[in-house]
This record gives structure tokens, C-alpha cells and sequence, in this order.
């Protein structure tokens, strides 16, 4: 974004110099161009133009040239591919395929607190209408299906539960990834809007080693920081959803289709902190914000490209891993899992 921002302000000034042009007339343009670019800027460099989903035996893309597209799954619904456009620092990259297989892998949650989990009309593995709760377990909607990957899962952050923060413990992170132009991360919201939330990479002492805020749904997010929204939305699903509180499905939702929409960012998108070093990052820490005056995200899931960056908690982590990859995952995957595994009991026992 503030590389974008350099080039526009360089190219302006270079074209005004060499067509000899007033000098008002160019303050003129760079503060027409600063102004623009703040209205429309966005916190990642990518834009998730459309998905490739499988259901069984059906197959449905979604696309942001077809969002009136209604679909019913039967069972999970897995993302197969998605489709970017990135933003360069003087064009646009058009129409970049990434096939989730063997990359991408849902991330999965421990203790993930909500009242409405999102599941499917049907029943994933034995076929026909699904009237009781899915899973037992309400962090397991957060990543079910092939990778971990299901559309037609996740849980409703309804506005009036408090923060959510989900921690993620990272086993490795390869450096010189970081702005090589790839996608880092990708993820699903599957009831209508999103809140402006916080991605905290944080080192062993849990100091904040990079950060990002992903913009929410303009319409309504009168907290919005940069202006633009990074969710697309893609097209839309029927689907149930399960009230905690009643133990039973919500009436409420019925045949009513619900949104499906995607983000997808690289970690060059993340602000570094001064001093900071990409190789300290030990974990992840996401923020949902608790604003009672702001829809929240409600995602279906929350995927990494383990190329580039692991988790402890990861559906799936494909081997075989680096040397670096081992040894990392090794030490750090035993040390977090001590920790969460503390931390837990201490939930437990209060």
C-alpha cells in the first residue's frame, strides 16, 4: 500500500516536471492523488476475485461477477482453488490461479466461543437433511473438510460476545518468503459482514513482531480505518444454524441465503516493528473486535500457506519439512504445546 502510494506520487511528479507544468497545478494533483489513494486504500495487496468449491460429487465456483449465485451444499463444501488479482507498485496482476492442495491448510482453534456454529443443510457423511449439531465441539467447525477448507462450516460472531482472541502457535516461518508476491494467508466468512480485525505475530516474550488490521465491510463499520474493504464477497450459500443455547437449529435462519466472502494477503503486508526480526515470530494472535455497533467476522476458516509459514495446530502440515522446517518444528512445537496445554488446564480449573 505505502509502496503503491511512493510510485503514484513519483510518476505524477515526473510527468508534471517534464511537461514543465505550474507548480500549483502539481500541488494541486498530489493532493487530489493523496486523497484518493486514502479513500480507497486497502491493508493487504491482494483481491480474491473467485473460489472453485467441491461438494461431493458437485462443483460450484464463486465469483464476484456472480454474486446473486445461490448454492445448497450437500455436506462440506471445499475449496478446491481461489483466484487473486495483485496490485504491483505500477500494475495490476490479473487472474492468478493457486490451487489449495498440499498448501493450504486450515489453522484449527482451541476453546473458540460462540452461540450459533454455521453447518450444512446436509449431512457431510451419511447423506440426507442434518437436523441435529454437527460437531460436539464448536472449534471443529472452524476446520472441517478437505484441508480444512469447508465453506459450509464456521461459527457466527454475533455482536454482543465479547473480544475473541484466537492464538495460533507458529513451528516455522521461512524469511525469505515474506514478500515474494505469494499468498500467505486465505480466508472464509460465511454470514454476510466483517469487523475490523487485528493479526498480531508475536515472538516467545509475546511482543508483537508485525501486525495488520484486515479491513471490514464499509456499509457498516463505522470503525474503519483505511477506507477500503479487503473482503470480496463471492456469491452465496444456504446453510443452517445451530443456537447453543436452545440445543436445537435456528429457527430464525430458515431457507434465508447467507454471504459467502474471502480475503487473501501475503505477510509483507504485516507492518514490521522496528528491530524486529521475521525469524522471532512464534506465534499468532487474531483479534475480532468487540464493538457492539459493528457486525463481526464470522469465518468459516483461517488458512496459511505452509510453504511459508506453519503451525502447531494445523489441519494438515505436508512433509516433508526443511531441516530448518524439523528442527523448528520440533523445538517449538513441544515447548507451545506445554504452554497451551497449561493454559488450558488453568481454564479448566477456574
Amino acid at each position: 500500500m505505502i509502496k503503491q502510494a511512493a510510485c503514484l506520487l513519483t510518476n505524477l511528479v515526473s510527468k508534471f516536471l517534464l511537461a514543465k507544468q505550474n507548480p500549483v497545478i502539481l500541488l494541486m494533483a498530489l493532493s487530489l492523488a493523496i486523497g484518493a489513494s486514502q479513500s480507497s486504500a486497502l491493508a493487504v495487496s491482494f483481491k480474491v476475485t473467485s473460489m472453485e468449491t467441491k461438494d461431493g460429487d458437485n462443483n460450484y465456483t464463486f465469483s464476484s461477477d456472480n454474486t446473486g449465485q445461490i448454492v445448497t451444499p450437500e455436506g462440506y463444501n471445499n475449496v478446491t482453488s481461489f483466484t487473486v488479482d495483485r496490485t504491483e507498485t505500477e500494475s495490476v496482476v490479473e487472474n492468478i490461479t493457486i490451487p489449495t492442495a498440499n498448501k493450504f491448510f486450515a489453522l484449527r482453534t482451541d476453546g473458540v466461543t460462540t452461540r450459533y456454529p454455521i453447518q450444512p443443510k446436509f449431512d457431510p457423511v451419511n447423506g440426507g437433511p442434518l437436523n441435529g449439531k454437527l460437531y460436539n465441539d464448536d472449534d471443529d467447525y472452524l476446520s472441517a473438510g478437505a484441508n480444512g477448507l469447508s465453506l459450509s462450516t464456521g461459527v457466527n460472531k454475533i455482536s454482543s460476545q465479547a473480544v475473541e482472541t484466537l492464538i495460533f502457535p507458529v513451528v516455522y516461518i521461512d524469511p525469505s518468503k515474506v514478500d515474494d508476491g505469494m499468498v500467505d494467508f486465505f480466508a472464509a466468512d460465511i454470514a454476510f459482514n466483517q469487523s475490523p480485525d487485528t493479526w498480531n505475530l508475536l515472538d516467545e516474550q509475546g511482543a508483537v513482531v508485525a501486525s495488520l488490521i484486515t479491513e471490514g465491510n464499509i456499509a457498516s463499520d463505522p470503525g474503519d480505518h483505511d477506507g477500503g474493504n479487503d473482503w470480496t464477497e463471492l456469491g452465496k450459500q444456504n446453510v443452517n444454524r445451530w443456537d447453543n443455547q436452545k440445543n436445537q437449529l435456528d429457527t430464525k435462519w430458515g431457507n434465508t441465503s447467507r454471504s459467502v466472502s474471502a480475503i487473501a494477503f501475503e505477510l509483507a503486508d504485516f507492518d514490521l516493528v522496528t528491530g524486529a526480526n521475521w525469524a522471532n515470530v512464534r506465534s499468532m494472535e487474531i483479534i475480532i473486535a468487540d464493538e457492539t455497533d459493528i457486525p463481526r467476522t464470522d469465518y468459516a476458516f483461517i488458512a496459511s500457506n505452509t510453504d511459508s509459514i506453519r503451525f502447531a495446530n494445523q489441519v494438515h502440515a505436508p512433509e516433508p519439512l526443511t531441516i530448518l522446517g524439523s528442527f523448528t518444528a520440533l523445538g517449538f512445537g513441544g515447548l507451545f504445546k506445554r504452554k497451551f496445554s497449561k493454559k488450558k488446564n488453568s481454564k479448566q480449573d477456574s
